[in-house]
């Protein structure tokens, strides 16, 4: 296997191809507004929140591996949970769009492509944070289906019993 398609791999694991553990897509899939919305406790995030953090850290790789200028993120990690998540079809509509775009850029990339910097500000080879990436959006997907078994709504059918 090449670095790219290992890092693809892990990609559709996390995003929609359910295998070792339950993807994100088969993780959000016939939830409701409602239920997105609901939280176990206030200090515990809702599905919804996870999806909005996974859209704001996601869209910021989607734009560098682009080749687009990103600014600092000049706020807090935990403000990346809230923003947007009011509207959960849109939010979710955003997830599926930027996990589509990187399947596309990933699928099209030349296999260099992964050995190359990031940027002068970011000198790691662009494999580092992809397959930071896919850890990142694999682990909130357990936090979703906690969640989701939490609030009683998960369908053991997709994975987890």
């Amino acid at each position: 296997m090449t670095i790219k398609s290992t890092l693809i791999e892990q990609f559709d694991s996390a995003y929609d191809q359910s295998a070792w553990f339950v993807s994100a897509l088969d993780a959000v899939k016939e939830i409701s507004a409602e239920e997105a919305a609901w939280k176990p406790e206030a200090d515990i995030h809702s599905v919804a929140e996870l999806v909005v953090h996974l859209n704001f850290w996601n869209e910021r790789w989607l734009r560098r591996f682009r080749g687009e200028e990103v600014g600092s993120a000049e706020m807090e990690v935990a403000e990346t949970f809230l923003m947007d998540a009011a509207d959960w079809n849109k939010t979710l509509e955003r997830f599926i769009a930027i996990m589509n775009e990187w399947r596309s850029l990933l699928t099209e990339a030349d296999d260099e492509k992964f050995s190359e910097l990031v940027s002068v500000k970011i000198p790691d080879e662009w494999a580092s944070p992809i397959a930071q990436m896919n850890i990142h959006n694999a682990y909130h997907v357990g936090q979703i289906v906690l969640v989701r078994k939490l609030h009683g709504s998960w369908d053991a059918n997709l994975g987890v019993s």
